[in-house]
């Protein structure tokens, strides 16, 4: 097992597909979060700002997770953890967004088995990880209804 450490460009691009999706910012809160949303939804004007804003803090603290890891676990690693910069990219594909968020989430632990990231972020990256799973069996669903109706 070893730990690579991931580049802010792939970390955006995650964050891009989950803000390209509807299930995904559906799911993007937990059900205690979107109670809060809810209820101070008066003072909460701008509710995809909100939801940019935090896919942005969650991503950032995916990043220094995955930089601390990687620190632990390599003792002649560069030292330096750096926080996200925000910049526009491409989404992935679902299968790709699947592929690269299965493999941070795998990067997040050391050899030894700790994570630097709280249980929280760890149910969250999980949902993210499921809504595209979803989507893609929904693709797929819908395209064999497609063609049974053309049968």
């Amino acid at each position: 097992m070893s730990v690579i450490r991931f580049k802010p460009e792939t970390l955006l691009r995650l964050g891009a597909t989950i803000e390209s999706s509807e299930k995904m910012r559906e799911r993007f809160f937990d059900h205690t979060e979107n109670l809060k949303r809810q209820l101070y939804a008066n003072i909460i004007k701008d509710q995809q700002r909100y939801l940019s804003a935090g896919i942005v803090s969650f991503l950032d603290r995916l990043y220094i997770a995955n930089q601390c890891a990687y620190i632990y676990e390599y003792e002649d690693a560069d030292r330096t953890i750096s926080r996200l910069v925000v910049t526009r990219v491409l989404p992935y594909s679902l299968s790709d967004f699947i592929k690269e968020a299965e493999s941070l989430r795998y990067n997040l632990y050391t050899n030894s088995g700790r994570v630097f990231l709280g249980e929280e972020d760890l149910d969250r990256l999980d949902r993210m990880i499921d809504a595209a799973k979803d989507l893609i069996i929904e693709g797929y669903e819908r395209k064999g209804k497609e063609e049974e109706v053309e049968a």
